[in-house]
């Protein structure tokens, strides 16, 4: 199984600061979760990963490939949405 890497990955909304440097490798095979008060960055952690957000700076390796810049579609991820709609 692959593993998911986050490598200095820093992303920002206007002026806001979502995720500075952030660095996480989740092993293949291993169930991760991410936990913190509302506005941390989790959410957007995961939309990094599934390809929904750019990164201004770091990687995204998958499987010991980058995929920073990989479209969401071919990243072969998935989200499930606490409020989802049609």
């Amino acid at each position: 199984m692959s593993q998911l890497e986050f490598a200095s990955i820093t992303k920002r909304y206007g002026d806001v600061t979502a995720l500075d440097n952030f660095t996480l490798t989740v092993p293949g095979g291993k169930l991760v979760s991410l936990l913190g008060p509302s506005g941390c960055g989790k959410t957007t952690a995961l939309r990094v990963a599934a390809g929904f957000e750019p990164v201004e700076t770091g990687r995204l390796v998958a499987g010991g490939h980058v995929i920073s810049h990989v479209p969401p579609q071919k990243r072969h991820m998935g989200m499930v949405f606490q409020n989802y709609s049609l």
